[in-house]
């Protein structure tokens, strides 16, 4: 599959990604995630943001930045500083299976795009900033954020900013959520593959969905294990769900030049591969 957009023909600071985070074991959790966003969407500069620049690795981002404030909400001072102009944010706590630079293209005609919080019952997805919201608009995940640079863009990153800092608020998710419901600005929403939070859908289904194209776990940047290391998708999610999330990924019609296998969903595989594929994971 052709790529969307050829980096090397784009003007310089177009399009990048940018990271963010604080203290050195959420820089490594966010070094791996720049190395698999690397492998999967080759060619594009990646920045990070974080508190002591001394501390992260070599040759792992085009360039490294000093956050002028070290609070829990590092990406919107990411997001207002990044020197793109259209800018793919994202947190520390994710992998990167397959292509997402056409989020870029959306960014075209798009102000800002956001995957929807997948498990809308839970406490804090009905969570409310100042007044309610329309269950039909429901929160968007901040893990992974597309802009496109403008007065508007930056006009709302700061007035999210502000809320958090003025009223001392624990959660970004309502505030973005009332402050794109009263805005003008266009959203986008991405499908859940490109934020995937709930693995549910990707783990029992076979290649009739799209692919997952980012992970989101928190568990990406959890305590080291006993070699040092931060846990690995294997270690969160089995070593039978990778495997079938990258034949997924190989079935898929948008990101594979072909041929397509036909990847039947694990629940149907009979009776003996269900108990291995669940024993295995």
């Amino acid at each position: 599959m052709t790529p969307w957009l050829d980096p090397s023909t784009l003007p310089a600071d177009s399009c990048g990604f940018v990271f963010n985070a604080t203290g050195r074991r959420y820089q490594q959790a966010a070094e791996r995630a720049a190395r698999s966003l690397r492998a999967a969407s080759p060619g594009f500069p990646i920045d990070f943001y974080t508190d002591d620049p001394s501390t992260v690795a070599d040759g792992v981002f085009d360039q490294v930045h000093t956050l002028d404030h070290v609070w829990f909400r590092p990406k919107f001072e990411a997001l207002i500083r990044s020197r793109f102009q259209r800018t793919i944010c994202m947190d520390a706590d994710i992998f990167v299976l397959a292509d997402i630079s056409d989020i870029f293209v959306l960014l075209d005609t798009h102000d800002i795009a956001a995957s929807h919080v997948d498990q809308r019952n839970q406490g804090y997805a009905t969570t409310f900033w100042r007044k309610p919201i329309p269950n039909s608009f429901p929160q968007v995940n901040g893990g992974l954020i597309g802009i496109r640079k403008s007065d508007e863009i930056l006009a709302f990153l700061n007035a999210c900013q502000d809320a958090l800092v003025t009223y001392d608020l624990p959660q970004d998710q309502p505030v973005i959520r009332e402050l794109l419901f009263d805005s003008t600005l266009r959203l986008a929403v991405l499908p859940f593959e490109y934020n995937m939070r709930d693995r549910t859908m990707a783990r029992f289904s076979g290649s009739k969905i799209a692919a997952p194209r980012v992970l989101h776990r928190n568990g990406f940047q959890g305590r080291p294990r006993k070699n040092g290391q931060l846990p690995t998708p294997e270690d969160l999610y089995g070593v039978r769900t990778m495997q079938h999330f990258r034949q997924l990924v190989r079935a898929d019609k948008q990101l594979s030049k072909g041929p397509y296998p036909t990847i039947k969903a694990p629940l149907s595989r009979g009776l003996f591969a269900k108990l291995m594929f669940f024993l295995r994971r």
